[in-house]
């Protein structure tokens, strides 16, 4: 199953892209708005948006994160940060 996301980059231009839902991993909760990778290679899922630090993301003061998995490390971490709905990917 795939999700559909909107990447934001940092110059603030969208774009949409697939992100597969991992396989060890059978729900992504349902709370999740934000996905983002760090430069190690770990996604993680935001209930608020995250901000950036050196090396990957951080939670707002406000939300909750969860660690989603640990992928091969993304030298364009940076442009990884997703807005995530859960109630669109029910429906493809």
């Amino acid at each position: 199953m795939n999700f559909k996301l909107e990447f934001i980059t940092t110059s603030h231009q969208k774009t949409n892209m697939a992100f597969e839902k991992p396989k060890f991993h059978k729900d992504i909760p349902d709370w999740i708005r934000w996905l983002a990778q760090d430069a190690d290679g770990t996604w993680w899922g935001y209930e608020m948006e995250p901000h950036q630090h050196h090396q990957g993301w951080y939670e707002n003061e406000l939300g909750r994160c969860h660690r989603i998995k640990k992928d091969l490390p993304n030298l364009d971490w940076q442009h990884s940060l997703a807005a995530y709905s859960p109630d669109a990917s029910k429906h493809d």
